[in-house]
């Protein structure tokens, strides 16, 4: 995905981040991660396919439906997040050419599967409008030159 360590000095230059936050943000495992609202009530994720629950410290921080880049804290079957960035339309439109080009090179390797399908149904529709199309009119002319 997007080069983190570029993406973390961007930050550290922004947010005046000190060495020993620097160093523990380059030791932390790292994921985006959605969180969810359960039927139960509790808030949560999954990375690895392990539940990630958020961190004490930014369970008023980190909300259902929103998407964040979280530094993870492993325990025996679960994680906890910490929320670093919250990946919104501000973060998106910050993006460059070449973050935007790995972002989707990464969601194309990863979800593949789900989107191939959905572009076939697209483009199977599209193409087939335009061949017809395209055959109609040169049927036409094929008409009008037959009948010259």
């Amino acid at each position: 995905m997007v080069e983190f360590n570029k993406w973390v000095a961007g930050e550290n230059e922004k947010h005046d981040l000190t060495e020993e936050e620097w160093d523990e943000i380059r030791r932390t495992e790292t994921a985006v991660l959605t969180f969810i609202r359960e039927d139960s009530g509790r808030i949560r994720s999954s990375h690895k396919g392990m539940t990630v629950f958020r961190h004490r410290d930014f369970e008023n921080t980190i909300m259902p439906g929103e998407t964040w880049v979280c530094s993870l804290e492993k325990k025996a079957t679960y994680y906890f997040a910490k929320g670093m960035k919250r990946v919104d339309s501000a973060f998106l439109f910050e993006l460059k050419k070449d973050q935007i080009e790995e972002i989707a090179s990464y969601i194309w390797d990863q979800q593949r599967h789900i989107i191939e399908p959905l572009l076939d149904e697209k483009y199977k529709d599209i193409t087939g409008k335009k061949i017809a199309q395209v055959a109609e009119e040169t049927g036409q002319i094929y008409e009008a030159e037959i009948r010259r």
